[in-house]
């Protein structure tokens, strides 16, 4: 999969505007991890996206581009949200590089609570 990514955006709004100017670079790639949060969490997590971040640097060694450039990242959701963020960290404690995906109003539940493989 291709997402365009931002760097360095302090929430999830802004993120959301650089993304439709077409801003970023698109990159290929693959969730390697997805850390689902409870609701509260989730609505302060996306407001506060620069930073150190504990959820980062617990996953940190799970973001990295492979032999084929393609990016591993994370994917921060909500089972109650339509959007999940996707982060790459670049060897740093925090999101470096963000992207938004968006369900088109479904929310997260019904897609991935199949699986608890990596819920925290």
């Amino acid at each position: 999969m291709k997402a365009r990514f931002i760097d360095n955006v302090p929430n999830a709004r802004l993120l959301r505007n650089r993304l439709d100017e077409g801003l970023g670079v698109e990159r290929q790639y693959f969730i390697e991890r997805s850390v689902v949060l409870k609701h509260h969490n989730f609505m302060y997590f996306r407001d506060h996206l620069s930073g150190e971040n504990d959820i980062v640097k617990m996953h940190r060694k799970d973001m990295f581009i492979d032999d084929n450039g393609v990016w591993h990242v994370i994917m921060v959701c909500c089972v109650r949200a339509d959007i999940m963020i996707l982060i790459f960290s670049d060897g740093t404690n925090y999101p470096k590089y963000l992207s938004i995906k968006n369900n088109g109003g479904e929310q997260v539940e019904p897609k991935f609570t199949t699986c608890n493989r990596y819920s925290v």
